[in-house]
């Protein structure tokens, strides 16, 4: 039987406010939710959310979130998805009078370009962000990594890409990431990096899945 993940009370619970129902798409209210809740951990049950832009994680430390799936929750483009922009982009958005970068965490769930979505996850303006047992599939390029970010700390990324020559599973310009536990696969180029250490990497760039 699945294993059912305990809920601490201080967690912020995208269903206690959201409805997902329907294949609803919650990208306003959950960009409101995010930006009302910092330093706090915003949790995805089981379920389907649709998103059809861009989802934004702060560059300020100062409200700094960190979002947390359930084994079974899927962050997922909706048929209306629209715009090249990644489905969760962290540190993008920058906040007047951000004077230190924040550190962000992203663990667990699946986030599902489902073909549409350029990017799954992307990281700039960012410092020590944190992303662990996360799968991104569907998506062009599944992770971007971008010059402006520090200390990206990744382990335990899985990735099914689009099956195209051009799908790329990690994009990697930023100066210091630690890649670790990764698998990747159904792409067409495996990792283009320009500084980075990976650990145990696992790349099956032809596999069907």
């Amino acid at each position: 039987a699945p294993v059912v993940e305990s809920v601490p009370a201080v967690y912020i619970v995208v269903t206690d406010s959201i409805d997902i129902s329907d294949n609803a798409d919650i990208t306003a209210s959950l960009q409101s939710l995010i930006d009302n809740n910092p330093g706090r951990t915003v949790y995805f049950s089981d379920g389907v959310y649709n998103i059809s832009s861009t989802v934004y994680l702060p560059t300020d430390k100062e409200k700094a979130v960190s979002l947390r799936f359930s084994n079974y929750a899927t962050l997922k483009a909706a048929e209306n998805w629209s715009g090249d922009g990644a489905m969760i982009s962290i540190g993008a958005k920058t906040e007047a009078g951000s004077a230190e970068l924040a550190a962000n965490t992203v663990h667990g769930g699946v986030i599902d370009g489902a073909g549409l979505a350029k990017v799954g996850l992307s990281i700039e303006n960012s410092l020590n962000t944190f992303v662990s047992n996360v799968t991104v599939k569907g998506a062009d390029t599944a992770v971007w990594v971008k010059p402006t970010a520090s200390a990206v700390n990744i382990e335990g990324l899985t990735v099914n890409g689009t099956a195209k020559a051009t799908s790329l599973g990690i994009l990697n310009e930023g100066a210091d990431g630690v890649f670790s536990t990764t698998r990747i696969s159904n792409v067409g180029i495996g990792v283009s990096t320009y500084a980075a250490f990976f650990q145990s990497p696992k790349l099956y760039a032809n596999a069907s899945s």
